[in-house]
């Protein structure tokens, strides 16, 4: 007996000694890691459960819930566990850059590390082992890993949170202490793995690099004071979509880890003044990375979708009306997307072509068929290729039904999509296990024969229907479970594997990630006009400041708001509207093309709107009190001086001038022989 306690005690002082080498607190009950610049502080009390964070004096405090392990029994119930759990075993060991806190209860045990990485504090999540009774779903922090309390001095006249959601959302103390959550996951609502904090000169990003998290955003009481705060939920299982038990109790673990990264920021744009830009300036520095496989015709061309396949389009142009189309576009080159020439003739873009390949010639009556049509455009010109869903390039018909790997649902059904019927049965975009077939090949070897199939090439383009949109999707299978975030992940390695070929390709949504190999994302969720939830919370664009001169993307249908945010204006139509391009160009296209290059360096707010000043030298001023197509602005760029009624000339030397709301072209005098 005496030398049972005898060694428990040598235990208890060995543990006490770790804490100590760690701690560069007074208090014997706090755990410190870091230095005085970046630190952060553990409650020994409460299972050292993470107490605050803090950056050059400015502290942000936690909720006091972090970790807290989401488990799931046999019988698929969910269970939250904090740090501060009685039943939780814990014990803290020294690392070489911080800390190791060990978790463990009925055989389940996990490591949680905090330590100093590159100037920033990581923290990571580790599950070490599970038993037939508990098993890991997620890590979280009930809402509120890190807060701006309100009796910090200056927090209430100062204090922020500022998360990419829409085009921004940038959210204040309110005046009337509301209490209010919002939640979302990375999507193209919510582009970027991030939210940051800031007040009196200091702030702190929070991002998880594995994506796919939930993110919180909260006003209300933490700790019994007022407070502005983040937190997030990151999975190593599947989510559940659906408030109903979770089926798959012998699912293998997904994620073997969850790193949160907490980042320091200051005045990083160097104007003297901290705020959400410098929250975004610094997040782009160091995180998004730069496309590299970026279609430089984007610059100079109009282009958008076009419809070629019926029902949906009424009257659909063949290749030949087509190809006149294309031809009177005299001014700028192009760059189309054809909906639907993938499909059978007859059958809706959506509806998979199963097995058999339609033929390149679909609309192309005697003889002149997708692929003469691609060479006539190029000599006009144009560039062409396929707009589709991602689900086209592989098989998919009853016959090969078992021989195509598919995402389940929660219930252990194989996962639909838009509802629309196809001779399979309900099956669409989202259907496909694609982390399942990305690594056994497949999705390659289908993707590679599909290519060859539409004779797509080196600096081709292509368009894949909501694939970059809808990234983060769950799949429940026993064989081949996916998170939000490893989907994602696979289709960047999906993206990386086309641009490898040097195919161009495009899809609808604009995430972190998938950016830098998506050379252009058609439609990037950013609404003009959307109202925050929260009563001090307003849009803000920080969508420029993230992916502005990063990579290359659409916004919205107003040309002026495009130009703010950093995009091209784009164009869906049945067939090519002369007119219609001449006004998108020389209201917005030849504007962006000025700028498309260029990081963003400050957004100053205005009387009514936004001045955008760039890295590389120069500015845009967008007056929004008209929200209309006509929106005022001035870009200053190059020693030049642009208006909305003074565009710049395209590449052929074609000018125009705005008269009665309708762009009059000039041409430039034709050479002798031409």
């Amino acid at each position: 007996m005496f030398k049972v306690s005898m060694i428990k005690m040598l235990i208890s002082l060995l543990i006490c000694y770790q804490v100590a080498a760690v701690s560069a607190s007074e208090d014997r009950h706090l755990v410190s890691i870091g230095g005085k610049e970046l630190g952060l502080t553990l409650d020994a009390q409460r299972g050292y459960a993470l107490k605050e964070v803090w950056n050059n004096g400015s502290s942000f405090k936690s909720g006091g819930d972090f970790p807290c392990f989401v488990l799931f029994n046999d019988k698929g119930t969910e269970q939250h566990y904090p740090a501060c759990d009685s039943r939780w075993k814990v014990g803290i060991a020294k690392t070489k850059n911080g800390a190791k806190v060990t978790y463990s209860q009925d055989g389940f045990s996990a490591d949680v590390l905090y330590e100093t990485i590159n100037d920033m504090l990581v923290i990571s999540v580790l599950p070490r082992s599970e038993s037939a009774t508990l098993k890991i779903r997620a890590i979280s922090n009930g809402g509120s890993l890190l807060s701006i309390p309100s009796d910090s001095a200056g927090a209430e006249s100062s204090g922020f949170l500022i998360r990419p959601k829409f085009s921004g959302e940038l959210i204040r103390f309110p005046a009337n202490r509301e209490s209010r959550r919002a939640g979302d996951i990375q999507s193209w609502e919510y582009q970027a793995s991030f939210f940051g904090l800031g007040y009196n000169g200091h702030g702190l990003i929070v991002r998880c690099p594995q994506y796919g998290a939930v993110w919180i955003a909260g006003t209300g009481e933490l700790n019994g004071v007022y407070s502005l705060f983040g937190g997030l939920t990151a999975d190593f299982r599947p989510r559940r979509d659906l408030p109903r038990p979770y089926l798959f109790p012998k699912m293998p673990l997904v994620e073997k880890r969850i790193d949160i990264q907490l980042v320091p920021v200051g005045d990083t744009n160097g104007d003297g003044n901290f705020n959400w830009v410098d929250i975004g300036v610094a997040y782009r520095q160091r995180f998004i990375k730069r496309n590299r496989h970026l279609d430089k015709s984007d610059l100079i061309s109009v282009g958008g979708k076009v419809n070629v396949a019926a029902p949906q389009a009424k009257n659909p142009l063949n290749y030949r009306q087509l190809i006149e189309q294309i031809r009177a576009i005299d001014f700028a080159p192009q760059r189309w997307w054809l909906v639907g020439a993938h499909v059978p003739k007859g059958n809706d873009f959506t509806a998979p072509p199963y097995s058999d390949y339609p033929p390149p010639t679909l609309n192309g009556p005697d003889g002149y068929d997708y692929l003469a049509f691609k060479k006539d455009a190029a000599k006009a010109g144009a560039k062409i290729g396929l707009h589709e869903i991602f689900q086209d390039v592989c098989p998919l018909n009853k016959q090969d039904w078992g021989k195509v790997t598919l995402r389940m649902t929660e219930m252990g059904g194989p996962m639909g999509t838009w509802g629309g019927n196809t001779p399979s049965g309900v099956v669409g975009c989202v259907s496909k296990s694609i982390g399942a077939m990305l690594k056994d090949g497949s999705f390659c070897r289908d993707l590679d024969q599909h290519f060859k199939h539409w004779n797509v090439n080196d600096g081709d383009t292509w368009h894949w229907d909501c694939f970059t949109a809808f990234g983060g999707r769950s799949d429940f299978s026993d064989e081949h479970p996916a998170t939000h975030g490893s989907d994602i992940r696979s289709r960047i390695e999906i993206l990386k594997y086309i641009t490898g070929k040097g195919i161009h390709m495009t899809s609808e949504g604009l995430q972190e990630g998938m950016a830098e190999y998506c050379t252009f994302s058609w439609s990037a969720k950013t609404e003009p006009g959307w109202s925050s939830a929260f009563a001090a919370g307003e849009p803000v664009p920080l969508v420029p400041v993230l992916f502005q001169g990063m990579t290359y993307y659409s916004v919205s249908w107003y040309p002026a708001w495009n130009l703010l945010f950093g995009g091209k204006v784009g164009y869906e139509a049945v067939s090519i509207d002369r007119e219609a391009l001449v006004g998108g160009y020389f209201s917005n296209i030849a504007y962006w093309s000025k700028i498309a290059d260029r990081t963003v360096k400050n957004m100053v707010k205005t009387t009514n709107g936004w001045k955008v000043q760039y890295t590389e030298g120069g500015s845009l001023t967008v007056d929004l009190a008209n929200m209309t197509p006509a929106m005022t602005f001035v870009l200053e760029v190059d020693g030049m001086t642009y208006t909305s009624e003074n565009p710049p000339a395209s590449p052929w030397g074609v000018t125009a001038k705005l008269v009665d709301g309708k762009y009059m072209l000039t041409y430039p005098p034709k050479e002798k022989g031409q």
